[in-house]
């Protein structure tokens, strides 16, 4: 339960997202459990487009969700 998340999560719902930009998707979630869910729900169901800058993940980019996975674990265990 968090408001910004849950914000977020809506307007995706709604259409009202179409590029989400984050420094790094660690600002998502630290928790690979949720944080790779979330990566699928908020691109495959809601077509929003993620770009994370520092990691140089963007998921127009194939293997986009091999280098979320690698990174979420990265941040679950160094963060």
């Amino acid at each position: 339960m968090r408001d910004g998340l849950d914000d977020l999560r809506e307007a995706a719902r709604h259409g009202r997202i179409q590029i989400l930009f984050v420094h790094s998707l660690s600002r998502l979630s630290r928790e690979t459990t949720f944080g790779l869910p979330l990566l699928k729900e908020l691109n495959v169901v809601n077509g929003v487009r993620i770009i994370s800058v520092s990691e140089g993940i963007d998921s127009d980019q194939p293997l986009w969700y091999e280098m979320a996975m690698i990174s979420s674990l990265q941040n679950e265990r160094f963060l």
